[in-house]
């Protein structure tokens, strides 16, 4: 006999199978014309800086889906162009599944009965069909959309951690995630555990009250048959607290795995799924949601901007994981994405795993320094131009990481610019001692060494000579270059220290940190292009020599930074030169500020 829902369809729409059915968006287009393709079950993670479109790509796929005829779409919209659905189930799978995931009414005399959904709404076969069918365009859905998509932002996805309703009759379909929990045990149990990894409490279901309610904690007595419920049992239920009395926290990670767990959709759209959340919290919420999607088959798409959420996917382990990175040139929004393969590439790499690395994907730039010294030093020295400068970024939007020495700049580099973060790189002078190295870099940052390497030849050719011993002359030179620097200081230490550096015989490099840009003697006309031609490109030497020079009266070592604030090094002229050269590399543009000008706050 057939199903309800299947009295008065054409024979094409009948005998379907609901496991058979599958949905998926195949592919998305944003303004600037770049598509991309996604995953058919996994999670893809659309990330990027403040006001890139994140949170607007999620709304806009959905409501591109939801269309219906007649209704006009935005003429230019800011994010999304255009998106392909992966639809190859025959309408009669899809009338299965929506019979098995829906409660079916008759409608009156002489007219069709329709599927409903709590909190989704209703849809009869026939109009189902002619959308699946693509009748009304093929990148359309109209009503159908809201039963095979859920789209919550952090506010929308409380209403799953709300009471419900009970349905009519104990044997109709789940109209509601908690029917599905209600229904089946298993998976009342898997977000039971979830809670228990999360925040530490197990969740019972209280099936007593006259809504379906989850509470948190567990009674200590076993749960009595339906028809047998004792007062002890009715005490203990009531002493814990309701799920949609908790914190923020609680309800809006358990809303967004509740739709998971039950695979009550096979899209799901979340917005910030970190929201309320704690750094380890999220980090278990990320694994979480990779995992659920692969096991249930679910295409998840999250737009989050943080990175333990994204750790947190990349942990998970036999999970298609994929990572959009939007960014923003002038209106229009670009992609570019970061595929599972590139993904566990990436996180074999212990330098982007065990660092802040990754929370580039969230910033506008990120800047490339030696070790945290130095990041620290640049940061201050951002900050103050700042308070001088108009900037046309804020400077919370630029990452300092150090790579730890000037090996890994290349390959943290291109990891980072394959997903479309802007990267500049602040390598001490001495970085010209390995030609093999200054060329990997180049090209990293997307500079072309052949256009580069004639003046690096030229502006490097005194240093690769053995150094003859020195005439007096020489020494003269040396001596007077540091005396000149700020002839009315007094004689210091450091100042000593320079001196008895000169007057021994080191190896020629060794004048690119001591003397920095003025050690290019024999021709300083390649010195400079060669050094402005590395500032076109994002490799931002320091043109001092090294960070210390900003700061001369201090010894190197742990020291060196607090005493090189505490006496203003990073408001210095040279400072700020090298500051405004770095942010100028990443595309950013500046003037200074007017008396009148207000100072936005960092």
């Amino acid at each position: 006999m057939y199903p309800l829902w299947e009295q008065g369809l054409d024979e094409t729409l009948k005998a379907g199978k609901h496991n058979n059915f599958s949905f998926a968006i195949e592919s998305i287009t944003v303004g600037s014309g770049d598509a991309v393709q996604l995953p058919r079950a996994g999670v893809v993670a659309v990330v990027g800086g403040n006001n890139v479109g994140k949170s607007t790509l999620l709304r806009q796929i959905y409501e591109h889906l939801s269309h219906g005829p007649g209704q006009p779409r935005v003429a230019i919209p800011p994010v999304l162009t255009d998106l392909t659905m992966e639809r190859s189930a025959p309408a009669a799978d899809l009338i299965a599944w929506l019979g098995e995931h829906s409660i079916f009414a008759l409608g009156a005399q002489g007219q069709s009965g329709s599927f409903h959904r709590a909190g989704v709404g209703a849809i009869t076969a026939a109009d189902a069909n002619t959308y699946w069918s693509g009748a009304f365009g093929i990148d359309r859905l109209g009503a159908l959309a809201s039963f095979l998509v859920s789209h919550a932002n952090a506010r929308d996805r409380f209403q799953w951690v709300q009471p419900v309703g009970r349905r009519g009759n104990f044997t109709d379909p789940p109209t509601h995630p908690v029917h599905a929990l209600e229904d089946r045990k298993l998976l009342l149990d898997e977000l039971s555990k979830l809670s228990i990894d999360i925040f530490g409490r197990p969740l019972t279901l209280d099936r007593i009250s006259g809504n379906i309610q989850l509470r948190v904690g567990q009674t200590n007595s076993t749960p009595p048959p339906i028809d047998s419920v004792t007062e002890e049992y009715l005490q203990e239920l009531s002493e814990l607290k309701p799920l949609h009395e908790q914190g923020d926290g609680m309800q809006s990670v358990l809303g967004v795995l509740i739709p998971l767990v039950t695979s009550t959709h096979p899209v799901i759209l979340i917005d910030e799924p970190e929201a309320f959340l704690h750094p380890p919290q999220a980090r278990i919420l990320g694994r979480a949601l990779a995992d659920l999607s692969t096991r249930r088959g679910i295409q998840v798409v999250i737009a989050t901007h943080d990175r333990n959420i994204v750790i947190g996917l990349l942990e998970a382990k036999d999970v298609d994981t994929t990572v959009l990175r939007l960014t923003r040139q002038e209106d229009e929004t670009v992609v570019k994405q970061l595929s599972a393969s590139e993904i566990s590439e990436v996180w074999r790499d212990p330098i982007l795993r065990y660092t802040n690395l990754l929370d580039g994907l969230f910033h506008q730039i990120v800047v490339l320094a030696e070790n945290d010294r130095d990041c620290n030093f640049y940061a201050a020295a951002l900050d103050h131009l700042h308070t001088t400068h108009n900037l046309s970024i804020k400077p919370h939007e630029v990452l300092f990481t150090s790579t730890y020495g000037k090996g890994a700049m290349p390959r943290i580099s291109s990891t980072l610019r394959n997903i479309g973060v802007r990267v500049v790189a602040i390598p001490d002078l001495d970085v010209l001692n390995e030609e093999p190295l200054m060329s990997r870099l180049v090209n990293s940052v997307g500079g072309d060494w052949s256009k580069i390497s004639g003046d690096y030849k030229a502006a490097t050719a005194q240093f690769r000579q053995p150094r003859p011993k020195p005439k007096k002359q020489d020494i003269k030179s040396m001596i007077d270059a540091i005396l000149d620097e700020n002839p009315d200081e007094e004689y210091n230490k450091s100042t000593k220290e320079r001196i008895a550096k000169a007057l021994h015989t080191e190896s020629p490099w060794r004048d690119l940190k001591t003397f920095g840009d003025r050690a290019f003697t024999a021709n300083s006309t390649a010195g400079e292009r060669l050094l402005e031609s590395l500032d076109e490109i994002g490799i931002v030497t320091v043109r001092l020599g090294e960070l210390e020079r900003f700061h001369k009266d201090s010894t190197k070592g742990p020291d060196w930074l607090p005493a090189a604030l505490e006496a203003g090094a990073h408001q210095s002229s040279e400072a700020q030169a090298q500051i405004m050269r770095v942010i100028q590399a990443g595309g950013v543009s500046l003037e200074p500020r007017t008396a009148s000008l207000h100072i936005d706050p960092l």
